[in-house]
Formats: C-alpha cells, structure tokens, sequence
C-alpha cells in the first residue's frame, strides 16, 4: 500500500506511483522515486528531475509550469506488511 501525507497533491501522486507500477513495470520503491507532476492550479508543478527537455515540450504547447524541489513532490510513503 501507498500513502501521503495531507494535501490537495495525494489523490494525483499515489496515481502517478500505481501508474508506474502498473503501466511501466516498475518496483514499488523506483516508482515512488519517479519524477511526478502536480496541477492543483493552472501552473502545472514539475518535478526537477525531469529532463529539460520535458519542460520545453510542454511550455511548447502552451502549458504554464514551474519546476519544484524533490522534497515538495516525494512525500508518498511504502506502507509494509
């Protein structure tokens, strides 16, 4: 199981983390170190471990983004059995 602490970014994280998991066959733990985006407004926050280039291609299409500190994106936690 996967978790967060509070926020309007959990419900958009953990799915991020289960669509690692499921759709790019990652670990539970690489999917949590993943890069991840965040909309709670219409800035879109981007992870700043994604490749610059991810960032060019969305402001390319005309999206308004930021780029955020790992600490404000990594907060999902790995809840063991």
């Amino acid at each position: 199981a996967v978790g967060a602490p509070g926020g309007r970014a959990i419900q958009m994280s953990v799915a991020q983390v289960i669509l690692n998991v499921v759709d790019h066959k990652m670990g539970i733990q690489e999917a949590i170190e993943a890069p991840r985006i965040n909309r709670e407004t219409s800035t879109i926050a981007v992870d700043n471990r994604y490749d610059s280039k991810v960032l060019e291609g969305l402001k390319a299409r005309g999206h308004d983004l930021r780029w955020v500190d790992l600490p404000i994106m990594n907060k999902i936690k790995r809840i063991s059995a």
